[in-house]
């Protein structure tokens, strides 16, 4: 589960209800996602795709066997899109800027995990992304990752850019902690 969990259920391409866990519990942050299946059943008892965007690259976030067994709602497949978790920060930047091209900036505290690159045999996470978007491509100019400390200062990364043990979303992170907001109401 990952912070500000929140659920949109979609028909024929049109948003039928957009909603985020916290209004159900009235937990700020909530991460939990089991009150879903409540909102979900007003409107269906099928799902044909469930996708999911975790910050921690797992299937398991959603409980597909407790939605079936708990609410009677069916699925047919599961799409994790975990590990294009800045991609989707910048499509969505993109689609709705109303820009034919544009470049898309995404600054993270940390995005999601990615396993095929390391440092010193432990997976890294994605802190700067910029893509550059239009109606037919996405492609990637710079990325740039944050990890566990290390005695190596730099490193390359997949686009040949240089990488910092800390990017700017952690920076501002530890500046807005020490002004007093809690983890997560910074932004």
């Amino acid at each position: 589960q990952s912070h500000d969990a929140s659920m949109t259920l979609m028909k024929d391409g049109e948003v039928l209800v957009n909603l985020s866990h916290e209004r159900l519990t009235h937990t700020k942050h909530c991460r939990a996602i089991f009150l879903f299946g409540e909102t979900i059943k007003k409107y269906t008892n099928f799902i044909d795709t469930v996708v999911i965007s975790s910050l921690h690259n797992t299937k398991h976030i959603v409980d597909i066997p407790y939605l079936e067994y708990t609410y009677g709602i069916k699925t047919d497949k599961v799409l994790d899109y975990s590990p294009l978790h800045h991609i989707s920060h910048a499509y969505l930047g993109y689609k709705h800027s109303g820009f034919d091209k544009a470049i898309s900036i995404v600054l993270d505290g940390a995005g999601s995990d990615k396993p095929e690159v390391q440092l010193d045999g432990a997976p890294l996470k994605e802190c700067e992304s910029i893509y550059y978007m239009d109606k037919n491509i996405l492609r990637c100019i710079h990325k740039s990752y944050v990890g566990k400390p290390s005695p190596i200062n730099e490193f390359p990364d997949e686009v040949g850019s240089i990488n910092r043990k800390i990017g700017i979303g952690m920076a501002y992170n530890a500046v807005t902690n020490g002004l007093g907001f809690s983890e997560g109401d910074e932004g």
